[in-house]
């Protein structure tokens, strides 16, 4: 029989079979026939959502239990996929972006939570190693997707772009598995609030700020974590200019996951041979470089192998994060914490949408020129504190 923790990472599996996941530009720009602009408008929309939805979804869940979250996560979010797929239509759009944003919003902070909450204590001093361990599933639930969608847009079974269109709708199949599944997680017993929804939710996004490690943590992570993000929109088109088919996306997509997973699996050797300090700092210095060469190298050979070392970086600071975080919030707001983390990372993004969308009309290659610059700028001025390091674990 599963368990808890072992039935969080096949949900994170099926909740990130993203058939279209390496082919979400082309779906935008050639069967929604979009520009960049409207793109991130929408997205911007997608992050409002998700700025407002975070802590009250993380307060609900702490509330009223992280498997009932989980739930409507899966709910939420396959009828969001669903609803891009029906028509080429800007407002319909912005309809599946909220339905998709209440989904996401479900899922941030309570997935985490629920795993750190059912580690036994000798677990939750090498809490890194599960949380990577979640990540990995989830990226293995990449690897297989994408190669998988970007095959069926290419091939000839469907008409392009009408293919595009059919990954998106076949995606909503194993997210909505999700929600099935989630029905057979177990609720942790841990102290329960009294206070209101709006409080609690307050009172989260206040510990978040107030606390000085945690708020360390926060600005270092939210400031790199919202510039690399970007390496998962521009990498499609950049491929393409390369002369890299549409069939192709998914495999680099494969690749740089497939990396994620290798560098998850090997986190705490890795922090072992590297100071934490050190390897955080790497994790922005050398996406920031890697950025930076996207602009300026035409061989796709080097292409694809910038793009994965970015994207893989990008990826594995989020367990290192999760990791120290979770020592220093407690058990019975951890969800609202940690969303209200995520919510602040939303918004650093939405920030960046209309500036990076603006430019990358103009070129794609200026848009990536800037967050290479403001990669290594947070690199160096977002820094964690040593002595946030070797907080011990907060008792709760």
């Amino acid at each position: 029989m599963l368990t808890n923790i072992q039935k969080l990472y096949v949900y994170n599996f099926l909740h990130s079979f993203v058939l279209f996941g390496a082919i979400g530009v082309p779906f935008f720009l050639d069967w929604a026939h979009l520009n960049y602009k409207q793109i991130f408008l929408l997205q911007i929309w997608f992050t409002f959502w998700i700025f407002v939805l975070e802590v009250p979804t993380g307060a609900i869940a702490d509330t009223f239990g992280r498997k009932l979250s989980l739930l409507l996560s899966g709910a939420f979010t396959a009828l969001g996929v669903l609803s891009y797929a029906i028509i080429p239509n800007f407002y319909l759009f912005m309809l599946a972006e909220l339905v998709f944003a209440i989904g996401m919003a479900f899922k941030s902070g309570a997935d985490k939570a629920l795993l750190y909450d059912s580690l036994n204590r000798s677990q939750k001093k090498n809490s890194g190693a599960f949380f990577s361990h979640y990540m990995l599933a989830g990226n293995l639930g990449f690897i297989v997707a994408m190669p998988l969608g970007s095959l069926l847009a290419g091939a000839s079974i469907f008409n392009y772009p009408e293919s595009l269109r059919i990954a998106m709708l076949l995606t909503s199949i194993p997210i909505f598995t999700s929600f099935l599944f989630a029905f057979s997680f177990k609720e942790v017993r841990r102290k329960s609030h009294t206070e209101s929804l709006i409080k609690q939710g307050f009172k989260g996004t206040t510990y978040l700020l107030k606390h000085r490690a945690l708020r360390s943590f926060a600005i270092d992570n939210i400031l790199v974590s919202a510039t690399t993000f970007f390496i998962f929109w521009f990498y499609q088109p950049i491929a393409i200019n390369a002369g890299i088919p549409i069939w192709f996306l998914g495999f680099i997509a494969a690749g740089f996951n497939i990396l994620a997973v290798i560098a998850l699996y090997n986190l705490k050797y890795l922090e072992k041979a590297i100071p934490t300090r050190r390897l955080l700092f790497l994790t922005a210095l050398i996406p920031a470089i890697t950025f930076a060469s996207l602009v300026f190298v035409s061989s796709w050979l080097l292409i694809v192998t910038a793009i994965l070392i970015t994207a893989t970086a990008q990826v594995l600071r989020q367990p290192l994060f999760d990791h120290f975080m979770n020592k220093h919030i407690p058990s019975k707001d951890r969800a609202t914490v940690l969303s209200a983390q995520s919510m602040l990372q939303r918004m650093m993004i939405g920030i960046l949408y209309p500036i990076v969308g603006f430019l990358a009309d103009i070129s794609v290659y200026h848009a990536i020129g800037l967050l290479a610059f403001l990669t290594f700028i947070f690199a160096f001025f977002a820094r964690v504190d040593e002595a946030h390091l070797q907080t011990g674990e907060l008792r709760s």
